[in-house]
């Protein structure tokens, strides 16, 4: 009941008036399903009796048999009766199908869309203690698993059960309860053999969950490190992660496998345990054959769909139990809280994006920043930063001395323990200060992010509204791009996607750094971003960017002092600060 409660907060009303209209045709299937096994009483005992078809007063209510010329012409009626029957049956069966498909793949879908949309609201922290491999074993894997193992077989669970109930009811109404009695002992020999196996499938389940996060992560490792593993020549030790991973998957997923046929099979053995028995009670009490076989007609019509419908029931729950691991995880990243706002966002109203604009007049302050991760030791301590507008700083350091934490703090990717920035003595606190602020800046590092698409929309990311192809050729210029992209086909139209990998990590490099020039923003920030360079085209770029001094305010971040030599101030990170070196 917990499940489905859950299942129910994610639908919106337009979905659960959907799925209220699933429930109702699955309702109508069962009916029709009775209607069908209830309609082979009266044919099985006009083949058998034909004199005492009239004896059914239901039937002999609306057919008036005498009138019938001949006894063919009563067979062809209940022959296509029961055709009939079942064609609207078999009709009713495919349509609640298709919707109940529609709506368990448009709920993945909604599920995909929101939990990827709340994830990127998150803070840059999020992702580094999260780990990606994890949050995408949720945003894919769990997603997934979530409408195949439980969105799916709640509705298969229900159809069932009504149809269940539907037969039951009937065999009741039909008068055949003493027979009835004898299905008692399936339904508790079956309840047993679940209990059991739950608690089987539960372990399993938590192990799945592991297995798939250790595999996304070892193939984020694998993309990250290919160059390492090809030159060392050394996969023995990757292998056999994967290996151990993937072999235990093997195994979950065999014995998962095993154990949901297990209710079909016990079924289908004790049904033919309940038809030795009914044969046999019958033949004793001394019924004639006639009847035993009447009977036994409607128990096998009755048990062509009850053993299924059980059977149905019994694997649904079993999916359920195999996939609940899942729920709090979905549950956890679909009720995250906006820690982040974007430009395209509703969150601004008409004409707030302008009107609320941060100005950047004098200067951008650090003070007494502070920053660890959780149960780490600090990184950054007491650090004070005073950037005024149009200077051109430049920061170096030690590898690990914490540069990169540094650009976190001062573009507000992360939020500093103590301490606090301030631009022109306004302290950035809300969403808002913190996505205005952020729109002043623009970096680029030495990982480079590419877009799938072609190099002049790697240039504008996104700005697609008034593109400025003079402000594009600038970039290029700027970026030293423009023999490559002579040489190229398409010039800027040419996809990335398609040339991705012959792509140069320099060439990677300057598109990225021809962004930065286009996108304008007031503040720009090297991260290493020249050092996959040559040395020509590194010197013409920091030679380019020193134009731009007394028109933005530029922080080199870069181990090359030959880079820094153009600043005002250069600054070291050593001992958790920032002295001046110059």
């Amino acid at each position: 009941m917990k499940i489905f409660i859950n299942f129910w907060k994610f639908l919106d009303n337009k979905e659960k008036s959907f799925f209220i209209i699933i429930i109702f045709f699955s309702i109508i299937q069962a009916l029709l399903e009775l209607i069908g096994i209830a309609a082979v009483i009266p044919f099985v005992t006009y083949l058998l009796k034909p004199d005492t078809i009239t004896n059914i007063e239901f039937l002999s209510n609306y057919i008036d048999f005498k009138e019938i010329s001949s006894k063919q012409n009563i067979i062809l009626i209940f022959c296509l009766l029961l055709f009939l029957i079942f064609l609207i049956k078999n009709l009713a069966i495919v349509f609640t199908n298709n919707l109940s498909y529609k709506f368990i793949y448009s709920i993945r879908t909604k599920l995909y869309k929101e939990i990827l949309r709340k994830i990127l609201h998150q803070e840059y922290l999020f992702f580094v203690q999260k780990g990606m491999s994890k949050i995408f074993n949720v945003t894919f894997s769990e997603v997934n698993n979530y409408a195949a193992n439980i969105i799916r077989p709640i509705i298969n669970f229900i159809t069932e059960f009504l149809i269940t109930f539907a037969i039951i009811l009937l065999i009741i109404i039909s008068g055949f309860i003493d027979e009835l009695i004898l299905i008692i002992p399936i339904i508790i020999v079956a309840a047993l053999i679940l209990k059991k196996i739950n608690k089987s499938i539960k372990k399993w389940s938590k192990s799945r969950i592991f297995n798939n996060e250790n595999i996304f992560n070892l193939n984020f490792s694998l993309v990250n490190g290919i160059k390492e593993i090809l030159i060392y020549g050394n996969i023995k030790k990757i292998l056999e992660n994967f290996n151990k991973s993937l072999n235990s998957l093997e195994k979950i997923d065999a014995k998962n496998a095993v154990v949901v046929t297990i209710p079909r099979v016990l079924l289908e053995q004790f049904i033919i345990l309940v038809f030795v028995s009914i044969i046999l009670s019958m033949h004793y009490a001394g019924k004639s054959s006639d009847n035993v076989i009447i009977i036994l007609s409607f128990y096998l019509a009755a048990a062509y769909r009850l053993v299924p419908s059980i059977n149905k029931i019994f694997v649904s729950y079993q999916q359920i139990k195999f996939g609940k691991p899942s729920q709090p995880l979905i549950n956890e990243y679909y009720n995250l809280e906006n820690k982040n706002i974007f430009n395209d966002d509703n969150y601004f109203k008409k004409d707030e994006k302008t009107s609320n604009k941060l100005i950047f007049d004098k200067e951008i302050k650090l003070q007494g920043i502070s920053f660890s991760f959780v149960n780490n030791n600090s990184i950054l301590d007491n650090l004070n930063l005073s950037i005024n507008k149009f200077d051109l700083i430049g920061i170096t350091g030690e590898s690990g001395s914490g540069k990169s934490t540094f650009v976190n703090i001062i573009t507000r990717l992360i939020k500093p323990n103590n301490g606090k920035l301030l631009i022109d003595g306004k302290k950035i606190e809300s969403l808002q200060d913190v996505r205005n602020y952020q729109n002043l800046f623009n970096i680029t590092s030495q990982d480079t992010f590419l877009l799938n698409g072609s190099i002049k929309e790697n240039i504008v990311f996104g700005n697609n509204t008034e593109i400025s192809l003079e402000r594009i050729k600038e970039s290029i210029k700027f970026a030293c791009l423009d023999k490559m992209i002579d040489e190229l086909p398409n010039g800027i139209d040419t996809d990335i996607g398609l040339t991705f990998k012959k792509l140069s990590s320099g060439q990677k490099q300057r598109i990225a750094i021809a962004r930065a020039f286009y996108l304008d923003k007031e503040i720009i920030i090297f991260d290493e971003a020249t050092n996959a360079l040559d040395e020509e085209n590194e010197r013409k770029i920091m030679k380019n960017l020193s134009e731009l001094k007394s028109k933005k305010t530029i922080i080199i971040i870069s181990h090359n002092k030959k880079n820094l030599e153009m600043c005002d101030k250069i600054f070291e990170l050593q001992n958790k600060s920032l002295k001046q070196i110059n």
